[in-house]
């Protein structure tokens, strides 16, 4: 037999609401969204002024207002009147907002082009405590309004706080809206004000030659639209990363999104609107959980302006010019500052690899410049076409690797170009020249001066050897690498590990002040073949390493670690392999634990690959004897 049973929420739940972990400026953002809901056309006013001698907060708006069935939705807890891409949706937000600030609210309301006001007030203590008071009959009162007194808006007042106000609030509430709403403010759809300062949209600080648009459709409805560009100062406090707007509302500011958080690329900055992706009912972040906020990750993160701005960031000195400037003021003789800054090996890969064909013209001619990779050969190349010189930079020559900074052999190049005589004999002799000074310097870099990595050397293991997508990685560096390397850890241990993995950590060691160095040589080969599952990180933290697991867009990531020495083989023995493995799990935090390593060296040990003696020496001679000491109980 069937039945029925009331189940009216309990009282408390206003109250409840309210304990949802509000800060100030989130609460007050409810009921600010709750006004530019209700604007009208043209520009809506919204004012929040603090009390600081009663403790009291009003916020007012010249909105729409509401009529008797409004303010009743507005009442209802849980019941979302508002249709999709309103701020304010899931008919939570007033109630639970004023909750978090006061026990006490008081509404009135007036709807555009009606006669009637409309009071409603809460006390939490009275609603708590009257047994007479309950959902079906909350008080409303309604007011005729004459001509002179007619008005539209909301008007909210919250006191006996529950949150505390202090003196620089309102600055600090200025800078947050400002934000937050920014795009209202600057389109003339609000105007905020907090006592007596109007907020005013936030533009950092930027690279105004940077910007890329982003517009990605992921079908249907769901798109990403937005832009990514660089700050003109680098953030060392991680105010960096891309602002996530939902319906013209900032929900999430500087989000690592797509991108690891590295100061490689703390000048990142950008907005994408991701209007399509929930968010929680706070309105303070986004369901990352969902499958809309995965796709949307995964989709920018592979994008090309992800890819290009992480170049643009991780290639930029603040104080070097891009080449195309630099090409341009030697060709006049007037070199920009900044031109002699030393750059890592990385960033000065990158610098050649980001650079774009550009025409610039010295001496009467038209000069084109394009930089490409060339493979073993000149360092650039020129011929006169039609009346254009046409000067092609071979980003693979070994000129690049004798000095800190590519922009002095490009100014080099830039004044040759420009002096340089019409006629085919001329250009003839600068690619003898060329030719002859590169295989000179492959001789240098091969006999003396810069020592290339000495001939690759492989545990001669039978059943052990490096994981299968790492072999031409590895053979790249035995070819290109002068300094000396060793892929150790998951490198050679993934493919005896217990359980399959999605995601894999590979290892690699180098030696000090040289992981800069590798992960330039490996990304460059990773970009040149177009492999964006793979990401190369130098020394990445136990944070930065989780950071990167959790994006489901990567695939594999290579660690590179520096020490003071590396053993001379190019892969590590199986032993070694197991004590870094251990290290990396104990100490990194990669998603291996003690008890796997365990179980790897006892299938090595069963089949004859490791000895756990050994693993035992190897670990005291390199202090990490109680990283291994789980592995043998």
């Amino acid at each position: 037999m069937k039945k029925s049973m009331d189940i009216t929420p309990d009282k408390s739940l206003i109250q409840k609401t309210g304990l949802a972990g509000y800060s100030t400026s989130q609460a007050l953002a409810e009921l600010v969204d709750n006004s530019i809901d209700a604007r009208l056309d043209g520009c809506v006013q919204v004012v929040i002024n603090l009390d600081f001698r009663e403790r009291r907060i009003t916020v007012s708006d010249d909105g729409r207002g509401m009529d008797l069935e409004s303010l009743r939705g507005a009442m209802t807890v849980a019941r979302g009147t508002k249709p999709d891409g309103s701020l304010g949706q899931f008919g939570m937000g007033m109630k639970s907002s004023c909750s978090a600030l006061g026990k006490r609210f008081h509404m009135r309301t007036s709807a555009a082009g009606s006669s009637k006001e409309y009071e409603v007030s809460y006390n939490e203590d009275e609603w708590l405590t009257d047994a007479t008071a309950g959902w079906g009959n909350f008080v409303v009162i309604e007011k005729d309004l004459t001509a002179r007194d007619d008005w539209h808006g909301t008007v909210i007042t919250v006191d006996d706080l529950k949150v505390r106000l202090y003196a620089n609030q309102v600055t600090n509430l200025k800078k947050n809206f400002g934000r937050r709403y920014g795009s209202y403010i600057e389109n003339g759809s609000a105007s905020i004000r907090v006592n007596r300062t109007y907020c005013s949209p936030f533009h950092a600080e930027v690279d105004g030659t940077s910007r890329i648009n982003v517009d990605i459709n992921l079908g249907g409805e769901a798109k990403i639209h937005g832009y990514v560009e660089l700050l003109k100062v680098r953030s060392i406090g991680g105010m960096y990363g891309m602002d996530l707007y939902r319906h013209g509302r900032l929900i999430r500011p500087h989000v690592k999104f797509g991108f690891p958080e590295h100061p490689k690329n703390a000048l990142i900055t950008g907005r994408l609107d991701l209007n399509h992706v929930p968010v929680n009912f706070q309105k303070n972040d986004f369901i990352r959980e969902s499958q809309e906020y995965r796709d949307a990750l995964h989709a920018f993160k592979m994008s090309e302006a992800a890819s290009k701005i992480q170049m643009m960031s991780q290639s930029s000195n603040q104080d070097a010019p891009p080449i195309g400037r630099v090409f341009e003021s030697f060709t006049l003789g007037s070199i920009p500052p900044g031109t002699w800054t030393s750059m890592s090996a990385s960033s000065a890969a990158r610098v050649l690899r980001g650079t774009e064909p550009f025409t610039t013209s010295a001496g009467g001619r038209t000069i084109r410049v394009s930089i490409k990779p060339g493979g073993p050969g000149p360092m650039y190349s020129v011929r006169d076409e039609e009346g254009t010189r046409i000067v092609t930079i071979n980003r693979d020559s070994a000129s690049f690797s004798f000095v800190k900074n590519p922009l002095f052999l490009v100014g080099m190049v830039a004044a040759e170009a420009a002096a340089m005589p019409s006629g085919r004999q001329f250009t003839e002799f600068v690619m003898a020249r060329n030719d002859l000074l590169e295989k000179s310097l492959r001789g240098l870099r091969g006999g003396g001066g810069r020592p290339r990595m000495r001939r690759a050397r492989l545990p001669d293991v039978p059943g052990y050897g490096l994981a299968g997508e790492l072999i031409d990685m590895h053979d790249h560096l035995v070819e290109n690498a002068y300094y000396k390397f060793q892929f150790t850890a998951m490198s050679t241990l993934a493919p005896y590990m217990h359980d399959a993995r999605r995601q894999i950590v590979y290892t690699v060691h180098t030696t000090t002040n040289r992981g800069d160095d590798l992960v330039a040589e490996l990304s460059g080969m990773l970009a040149d073949r177009g492999d964006a599952g793979i990401v190369v990180i130098d020394r990445p933290s136990r944070q930065t390493l989780s950071g990167l697991l959790a994006n489901r867009g990567i695939v594999r990531i290579i660690a590179v670690r520096e020490y003071g020495s590396v053993a001379g083989s190019t892969v590590a023995e199986p032993e070694k392999a197991i004590v870094d493995l251990a290290a990396e799990s104990k100490m990194h935090g990669i998603p291996v634990d003690l008890h796997e390593v365990g179980r790897i060296l006892s299938r090595m040990t069963r089949d004859g690959i490791a000895d756990p003696g050994r693993v035992r020496k190897l670990a005291g001679s390199t202090k990490r004897s109680t990283l291994v000491e789980g592995l043998f109980a």
